[in-house]
């Protein structure tokens, strides 16, 4: 998971080392410059589900990280309140949260105008362990 820059920001200069231009599915579809190694990989989340916010009561996506993944993510979270970070599946970009507190105990939610079927449907790309946060 890495902070969000527009391509056009990138293209006003040159895009630094370590960084690539993803194309994104998420509107407004603006392509972002992500850092090129994740912040923790799909293979680390241990669990992912569809869920409700027990507030709420709309969907969300429940995640739970393995041990290895955890207190990096801690550290990323704790770091980088009121940023956005990406998550990245087949080098597009599928979803742009913002980290609203630091994720310390290796669990968390994303939420934000989900339908259950939509919800549903990131819970199962999560935890197939195909995408990779990224800032």
């Amino acid at each position: 998971m890495h902070p969000t820059i527009t391509r056009k920001d990138a293209l006003q200069t040159r895009v630094p080392a370590g960084f690539k231009i993803y194309p994104s599915d998420v509107e407004p579809s603006e392509p972002l410059l992500l850092r090129e190694i994740p912040i923790v990989s799909g293979s680390e989340i241990a669990d992912a589900k569809a869920d409700s916010d027990y507030r709420t009561n709309e969907p969300v996506v429940a995640f739970r990280f393995n041990s290895a993944a955890k207190q990096r993510f801690a550290d990323f979270t704790a770091h980088n309140i009121d940023h956005s970070f990406a998550i990245v599946l087949d080098d597009r970009v599928i979803s742009v949260l913002v980290i609203k507190q630091p994720i310390t105990l290796g669990i968390g939610q994303i939420s934000g105008r989900f339908t259950v079927a939509e919800a549903e449907r990131l819970a199962a790309t999560l935890k197939s362990g195909a995408c990779r946060p990224h800032s």
